[in-house]
């Protein structure tokens, strides 16, 4: 990790401390393959890190983020789609999977990496991509999954390797 010093602004204007030994310093990738990749590999380790599950949840919504993230990448940098177009998508991954699917790409090798039938389940648990980010939907009713988890640990370190596959094959020069 990069440290830097007390009197550094980082890109969101806070001044950064690195006094602490526990500190984590914000250091603002500078594009989509970047900060996709930050994602996939905290949620990889954070994944690894678990002992014993007592909620899903937050490495659910890790996972499901990561998976966006790499959609949103390709959509945008990889195929070209205008940020406004592909971010009004907002977070449903089965949306911008099937828009995905839908549009003539140079990366149709995606769906090797991510399967649809990880999107259907994101899609059967998450519909309204609120159900593991808060204990209400859309609606204001409870969360359906409640109790359920879509993926293991071993599947979310799976997930997360493949995820890191596809982008190391597609940038791999801005991927360190």
């Amino acid at each position: 990790m990069t440290r830097i010093n007390q009197d550094t602004i980082n890109p969101f204007g806070a001044v950064c401390r690195d006094n602490r030994k526990d500190s984590c310093v914000c250091i603002n990738p500078s594009t989509w393959p970047q900060f996709t990749c930050e994602y996939i590999k905290f949620t990889k380790r954070m994944a690894e890190s678990i002992k014993e599950v007592e909620s899903c949840h937050p490495l659910v919504f890790m996972l499901r983020h990561s998976i966006e993230l790499v959609l949103k990448t390709e959509l945008i940098y990889g195929c070209g789609h205008l940020e406004k177009e592909v971010l009004s998508k907002k977070h449903n991954v089965k949306n911008l999977y099937d828009l995905f699917q839908k549009i003539s790409c140079p990366t149709d090798a995606l769906t090797e990496y991510i399967k649809e039938d990880e999107i259907k389940l994101f899609d059967k648990y998450d519909k309204g991509s609120y159900e593991f980010r808060y204990p209400v939907n859309i609606t204001g009713s409870k969360n359906t999954c409640d109790g359920q988890c879509c993926f293991g640990l071993k599947e979310t370190i799976e997930i997360c390797d493949n995820l890191m596959k596809y982008m190391n094959s597609r940038y791999p020069s801005e991927i360190d």
